[in-house]
């Protein structure tokens, strides 16, 4: 048994647990988890001469924009001066 199958295992007894327990919570990770697998099959896999320059940078820049959007909502919709 290789390790992704023991860790796909473990992760399928956590969400039985969790759609036993707290159903919406574990059919968000049935959900998660069925995406997920989707798009691992669906994508090229990456090397390093394959990696766009751009994409190991992507996550700080999306968590600087998403910093900035809500900036600029507190600003305009936030209390009169």
């Amino acid at each position: 048994m290789t390790l992704l199958n023991v860790a796909a295992c473990v992760v399928l007894l956590c969400s039985v647990i969790a759609i036993r327990k707290y159903s919406n919570f574990g059919l968000g990770m049935m959900m998660g988890g069925t995406l997920a697998w989707v798009l691992l099959v669906l994508a090229p896999p990456l090397h390093l001469k394959t990696l766009p320059i751009w994409l190991p940078a992507l996550p700080f820049a999306v968590i600087a924009l998403t910093l900035f959007v809500f900036g600029f909502l507190a600003w305009h919709w936030g209390p009169d001066r």
